[in-house]
């Protein structure tokens, strides 16, 4: 069983650094709008980057299914086993790196931006074609690197995992702040950058994986370690899926933006978001070692420890609903206090819709983390991909009867409250059901 120590110092420490990244997140805005002297730039740049982000974290599902694996394995003391799955995760996903990318040149080759935006055709052709071969080179580095974070929450060191994108966003805001001042706003020279703040903290995580796991023994058999991977791989194909569903609900918004209004519009979005995401961020700091830990738990019989952690969870949401509201009246005067000026335009309709959706956003991570430690998917599966259909027709009718891009967020919102709901319920069922199974063991 985890020490309790070590878990709350796991969540004080990336506690701690996601606040480090909220300030970082917060300073680079203005830094972005300083860079990039033309609006519409700025807009198709957040449209790419918001892209990019998605594809630096679909991994198949692989990272979750080993990061559930490691747990898993290190509860039930076969540290040899998790050595094996570590292994090979890091060469599975190697080669999925090379086929990937191999299709993502093919697709950036044939692809023609002006069929997109308007916006995007206005820009010269050859400086969006190298910004996204080195997004696709970069996907390709970073894609067995990135299975380090995973590990790092399946051995318990979710600090060190939380500070990865810490360091990234840090190198990047450097970057602006240094280059802002001349006004170049040149995206390629940007995204080579960002590559590199990418790719830098992920072989750190590398490193440190390497060292924890140096004196664990070896597996019996050297085929154990992608046969190992593989069935973790296999297990993951449900986590895939669901990434791929939350990056059609959550992660289209500036693509859709970008295609029915203008790529100005994308920068207003980008303002809210950033805002609003704190809470989303602050989430996720605390569900991904709670995962771990209910699946730990969970394996270990710990019914009392894993209604403990669902407790604080609950009462995680209560805080949310409180912020969210402060957040909402104060947004006007925070918003001239951050950007200053009429560079972003707000209203309290905006606001309280991004509220809502953001409350949606952060109970759903709430329940999956519960569903996740208990290995429970396929509810997700469904309830992911009626949210997805439920999209694109809603999308159909935005386009023919909605004028200003915030109706959007209110389709977000329609597509999730019922997956919140019944992902809730379903937790709920099976922590009674767990709680029985426990009190029926003999002691």
């Amino acid at each position: 069983m985890i020490p309790i120590n070590r878990l709350v110092g796991n969540i004080s420490g990336s506690l701690a650094l996601k606040g480090a990244a909220i300030v970082v997140g917060l300073l680079s805005v203005p830094a972005y709008i300083n860079y990039f002297s033309n609006q519409q730039l700025l807009g198709v740049w957040f449209s790419i980057i918001s892209v990019m982000n998605w594809m630096l974290f679909l991994d198949f599902g692989l990272g979750n299914g080993i990061k559930n694996e490691v747990t898993f394995r290190i509860a039930k003391g076969k540290a040899a086993e998790a050595r094996g799955i570590i292994w090979g995760g890091y060469l599975w996903s190697a080669i999925l790196s090379l086929l990937l990318a191999t299709l993502l040149l093919a697709a950036a080759y044939f692809l023609r931006f002006s069929e997109v935006s308007a916006d995007i055709a206005s820009i010269d052709f050859p400086s969006i074609e190298k910004v996204l071969l080195i997004v696709v080179a970069t996907f390709a580095l970073q894609f067995p690197l990135r299975m380090s974070v995973s590990i790092l929450y399946g051995l318990q060191m979710s600090a060190l995992a939380a500070a990865v994108p810490v360091v990234t966003n840090t190198l990047v805001l450097v970057y602006l702040l240094m280059a802002g001042s001349s006004g170049i706003g040149d995206p390629v020279l940007l995204v080579q950058f960002y590559a590199i703040a990418v790719i830098a903290p992920l072989l750190g995580a590398a490193a440190v994986v390497a060292w924890n796991i140096r004196r664990w023994p070896h597996p019996d058999q050297p085929r154990n370690y992608l046969q190992a991977a593989y069935k973790a791989m296999a297990a993951g194909g449900q986590f895939f899926f669901i990434q791929l569903c939350l990056l059609a609900i959550n992660g289209t918004n500036e693509i859709a933006i970008l295609t029915f209004h203008q790529a100005s519009d994308v920068v207003d979005y980008q303002v809210h978001y950033r805002a609003f995401s704190l809470f989303i961020v602050a989430a996720s700091t605390l569900t991904l070692p709670l995962w771990s830990a209910i699946a730990q738990a969970q394996a270990e019989g710990q019914a009392v420890r894993v209604q403990s952690i669902v407790r604080f969870l609950r009462l995680s949401l209560v805080f949310t609903a409180c912020g969210l509201a402060i957040l909402t009246a104060l947004f006007p005067w925070l918003l001239s206090l951050w950007i200053g000026g009429d560079v972003v335009q707000t209203n309290s309709l905006t606001s309280t819709l991004f509220a809502i959706y953001t409350f949606c956003v952060v109970m759903i991570m709430s329940e999956v983390c519960v569903a996740n430690g208990f290995g429970r998917l396929r509810l997700q599966v469904i309830s992911f991909t009626a949210a997805v259909l439920m999209k694109i027709l809603l999308l159909f009718a935005y386009r023919i009867w909605v004028p200003s891009w915030d109706g959007l967020l209110l389709i977000n919102i329609i597509v999730l409250v019922p997956v919140a709901i019944v992902l809730a319920r379903d937790s709920s069922r099976t922590l009674r059901q767990f709680g029985k199974q426990q009190d029926l063991q003999p002691s």
